[in-house]
């Protein structure tokens, strides 16, 4: 029997839907439909149109390895509901050795319809590993790519996506220390380093973006968490 939730925002009579099928064998596929019926607020008055997001998605859950795979379309995502849609596809994998270490990556494919006529694209990709040393002691790294702006849009996505254009890129790297006070106490110290291209404004979260295209960031960080 495949479950249904459905999840509504009263104050915008915006409702989505989402669907999860049972598990077979560790592999289960998921679904999810926001309509815009009611969402009066969100259309665009010249063309009606009303923004919808649709995903699909597909786990693979066995023993050491996990997988998934999915695929995001938001429709008419223009100025208040214009016709420009938004589409992206990834794909992410994870594999543990002796239930000690940890390997996995994760790659997108994204874009982004900036008016009728321009196009903007995007491909990141990512690797990372989780190490458990020794009891509470454990060791994590990672290093992130995002891709060139591709397309022809001369506006950019946000405020941190570069129009398109070469040297529109960006890499980060990142290692942390982590250790476990109990199953539900972990602290984590680390270093993370973003080097930006030459027409690049990435930002590392939790501080000022940078001032200036292809400046670069490092910082050391703290997490303290606990699960209640």
């Amino acid at each position: 029997t495949a479950y249904e939730i459905l999840t509504c925002d009263w104050s915008s009579d915006v409702c989505s839907s989402d669907l999860e099928s049972p598990t077979f064998s560790g592999f289960q596929v998921l679904a999810g439909f926001t309509p815009g019926n009611r969402a009066t607020n969100l259309t665009n008055a010249a063309t009606s149109a009303k923004p919808r997001v649709m995903s699909l998605g597909a786990t693979y859950r066995q023993g050491p390895l996990r997988i998934g795979l999915g695929y995001e379309e938001h429709q008419e995502f223009g100025n208040v509901g214009g016709k420009n849609d938004d589409k992206a596809w990834a794909i992410a994998a994870r594999y543990t050795f002796a239930n000690k270490f940890t390997i996995g990556g994760s790659y997108i494919d994204a874009k982004y319809e900036t008016s009728t006529t321009t196009e903007l694209k995007k491909k990141n990709w990512m690797v990372g590993v989780d190490w458990a040393i020794q009891g509470p002691h454990g060791l994590e790294a990672a290093y992130t790519e995002a891709g060139d702006s591709k397309g022809n849009s001369p506006i950019g996505i946000g405020a941190t996506i570069a129009p398109s254009g070469p040297d529109t890129g960006a890499k980060i790297f990142s290692i942390k220390y982590r250790y476990s006070f109990s199953k539900r106490t972990v602290a984590r110290i680390g270093y993370v380093k973003l080097k930006n291209d030459a027409n690049s404004f990435y930002e590392l979260g939790g501080t000022l973006e940078p001032t200036g295209d292809g400046q670069n960031q490092d910082a050391i960080v703290l997490f303290l968490s606990h699960t209640f």
